[in-house]
């Protein structure tokens, strides 16, 4: 953040406060990535795309109740297995499984990402399926 701050001092020779950069980095990864609603909008688009382009794909979704009276569900979690991942699985990766899970940073504080990896011929980690989920505890890792 102060790298950025002093290029903007430097090149366009104004002062400008850390508070600022950090408001001005926020808007403009705003403006090129779009809101992390505007990306919850399209979730839906993203899934019947992997569903179409993917057949034999695993995809589960779980919504939950919003606080505010007469409003759209609210995501929760998402599992996502693609169908090519599940077959090379089968045919060519030991039959051990790996399970993991790791905090996501941004925006979506708290989130966490769980994947199941298995190991191929040649040692290396192959990806069999993953989820987003609200916090690692013993529900989100039986959904999983």
């Amino acid at each position: 953040m102060s790298e950025f701050r002093d290029t903007v001092s430097v090149e366009l020779k104004a002062h400008v406060t850390l508070t600022q950069a950090r408001m001005a980095m926020k808007k403009a990864i705003a403006l090129l990535d779009g809101s992390l609603k505007d990306q919850f909008s399209i979730l839906w688009d993203y899934v019947h795309e992997i569903d179409k382009t993917n057949p034999g794909t695993s995809i589960y979704m779980k919504f939950t109740d919003n606080e505010m009276p007469n409003m759209p569900y609210r995501f929760q979690r998402v599992y996502l297995c693609f169908a090519a991942c599940k077959e090379a699985f089968k045919v060519g990766c030991r039959r051990i499984v790996g399970v993991d899970g790791c905090w996501l940073k941004g925006p979506m504080y708290g989130n966490q990402l769980l994947t199941a990896v298995g190991l191929d011929a040649n040692n290396n980690i192959f990806p069999v399926a993953y989820a987003v989920v609200e916090r690692e505890t013993k529900e989100t890792w039986s959904w999983f």
